[in-house]
């Protein structure tokens, strides 16, 4: 409710999508501040009137993607552009930028 507070404080939306019987193993201090600094960035970096989303639901829908590669790939380009090999950044967009958008249709159809 907290962050919702937040987000709303700046023009942005937060939705939190997590199935009832999601189990987390690990230490749930750590997940919050985990989570608390994912909203915190979102809200920096996205500014007003975006939707944030934290979902616990699709990375075990589509294990076919590899999430963390994909975000890896995000921060490199954002944040080393001028180090990025562009052959690279082409052969990620002729062969697995289709292969991804597919299992987001097929996500997004489910």
């Amino acid at each position: 409710e907290l962050y919702e507070f937040a987000a709303e404080a700046q023009g942005a939306t937060l939705e939190v999508r997590v199935n009832a019987d999601l189990e987390f193993p690990g230490d749930r201090v750590r997940l919050r501040r985990a989570l608390a600094n994912l909203v915190d960035n979102a809200l920096k970096y996205l500014g007003e009137g975006h939707a944030i989303v934290l979902s616990a639901e699709t990375t075990g829908q589509a294990p076919e993607i590899d999430w963390s590669a994909w975000a890896g790939l995000r921060d490199v380009i954002s944040h080393s552009y001028f180090r990025v090999d562009m052959k690279v950044i082409w052969d990620t967009i002729d062969s697995d930028v289709p292969q991804l958008a597919a299992a987001v249709d097929r996500l997004l159809d489910s």
